[in-house]
């Protein structure tokens, strides 16, 4: 089957690890259940554009090349590759994308197919940053099962008939927001569930 993983915060722990730095850089002492909105938590940040470019030095520094894979990422896309194609389809701009494949050639070599970037584009008349849905790359890219944390990308995918596979939700979202995600969408909290919940659409499939 081809299946589609989101990198940040699904392949590695990418806000937690960003935090340490920002805090530690700014003497400041933001917990990951405090980040829930983009900007809103960071001091002097006040633009969309400022927070992108946040996020883009971080890419760049040791912090960010050092992290390490949430719990059993290689044992088990090692195990994927093995019998499906695995693609990461990232919200990562193109800009930074020399990041991701050296993060990626560091601990994950040769387990992907393919690595797409969203490519983002700044429009200034709506002094906003537009891209395409993780929907369409899916689409484009015949995916059949898609991973994400994000539950409005996975909405987005669950229109398209795409299996859709929410990651560590209580993470990010509270119970009321969890209670409106449509059963379609399975929820899990770890990687060996991710592999469990393969298993299963793969017989289904069969």
């Amino acid at each position: 089957m081809n299946i589609g993983i989101d990198f940040d915060d699904v392949i590695t722990p990418s806000i937690e690890t960003f935090l340490e730095w920002y805090n530690k850089n700014n003497n400041t002492n933001i917990h990951m259940k405090h980040y829930m909105e983009y900007k809103t938590q960071m001091p002097h940040i006040k633009t969309l554009e400022e927070y992108c470019q946040l996020w883009w030095d971080f890419y760049a520094t040791e912090e960010h090349h050092a992290m390490i894979p949430k719990e059993n990422v290689i044992e088990i896309l090692q195990k994927l590759n093995k019998k499906h194609d695995l693609h990461i389809i990232t919200s990562r701009d193109e800009k930074i994308q020399k990041h991701t494949y050296k993060w990626i050639e560091n601990n994950l070599k040769g387990i992907f197919k393919e690595i797409v970037h969203i490519e983002y584009f700044y429009d200034e008349n709506k002094n906003e940053y537009s891209h395409l849905t993780k929907a369409d790359i899916c689409k484009k890219l015949g995916i059949q099962i898609f991973i994400d944390d994000s539950i409005s990308n996975l909405l987005s995918c669950v229109n398209e008939n795409i299996k859709c596979i929410l990651f560590q939700p209580n993470t990010f979202y509270d119970k009321e927001e969890l209670s409106k995600v449509p059963s379609t969408i399975i929820k899990v909290n770890s990687w060996k569930e991710i592999e469990k919940e393969i298993e299963k659409l793969e017989k289904n499939q069969a």
